[in-house]
């Protein structure tokens, strides 16, 4: 059975693409011209963050990612949120596509479950499981041997880990331009807001060795769709180093239309304990086991 899984997660994949590296679109504009010291001194906070989170060991993430274009009668809007232990690499993520569906015209759960343990990741939603001939709720995958998976376009599934702050952190040490943009307060946390151009080109190199393949692969599929090498984003920092918030957007022609998509990403609770069991054995359906 050769299913191409692309087509059931096409706008899903679009969009979590831009989550993890797209770029080309405006985020806010500079209302302050920063020295070329202070700029200095920015660029390192941002690239000492994604060390600061690995040394918490864990957090909670919520995002919501939005999408408009002038084929669309309302934006889409796709809320998720997750906790993840860095040092574990393990972690769960819920996503709500109903919207999607919606949009697409089309019914069933928008609810998208995934669990990841190592390498291992764990993804349930009903229409997925239609699709690949599943009759289990759980689909799993190693998603450092899916090359190795034949009969589906498995490329969509590349982007599900994005979900995971530290593949979106990496982007931070590949900081151009940084300019500081003052204090803010993110829920009830005083933060400074510094907004940064990201070369898309040195982010793969930057990248802890274990995640450069999937990095690279990111940003391959994103200068590919979008045509794009640098990626404009805001970065909410606490005093402890730590983001806490984090905002990029997307302005492109995505198959000849004018699509615009962004991403809100915020982080909390620092030191939350992450325990992930697998489901059960006779809940899964091994991807790579499907004909």
């Amino acid at each position: 059975m050769r299913v191409r899984v692309g087509v059931v997660l096409a706008a899903a994949a679009a969009i979590a693409a831009a989550g993890c590296g797209g770029g080309g679109g405006g985020s806010s504009t500079s209302s302050t011209t920063t020295t070329s010291g202070a700029s200095r001194d920015a660029k390192r906070v941002l690239a000492a963050a994604p060390g600061k989170v690995k040394d918490a060991n864990s957090s909670k993430v919520s995002f919501s990612i939005a999408v408009d274009s002038d084929q669309l009668a309302n934006e889409i809007t796709i809320p998720g949120s997750g906790e993840f232990d860095y040092a574990g690499k393990e972690g769960r993520l819920t996503l709500d596509y109903g919207a999607v569906l919606s949009a697409a015209g089309q019914s069933g759960n928008g609810e998208m479950e995934v669990l990841t343990k190592g390498d291992m990741y764990y993804l349930k939603w009903p229409l997925f499981s239609t699709a690949v001939g599943a009759s289990t709720p759980w689909i799993s995958f190693d998603i450092s041997k899916l090359d190795q998976v034949t009969g589906f376009d498995t490329s969509s599934l590349r982007q599900v880990n994005q979900g995971d702050p530290s593949q979106t952190l990496v982007y931070l040490r590949a900081a151009g331009t940084v300019e500081d943009h003052g204090t803010e307060d993110v829920a009830g946390v005083s933060t400074t807001k510094y907004h940064a151009v990201i070369d898309l080109d040195k982010v793969p190199g930057l990248a802890p060795a274990a995640q450069r393949a999937s990095v690279r692969s990111s940003i391959n599929s994103m200068k590919e769709q979008y045509g794009i090498t640098e990626l404009p984003m805001d970065a909410w920092i606490d005093a402890n180093g730590l983001p806490r918030k984090l905002f990029y957007e997307i302005a492109a022609k995505v198959q000849g239309q004018d699509v615009k998509s962004s991403m809100t990403m915020n982080l909390s609770d620092y030191g939350v304990d992450v325990k992930v069991q697998p489901p059960p054995p006779s809940q899964v359906t091994d991807l790579a086991s499907i004909k």
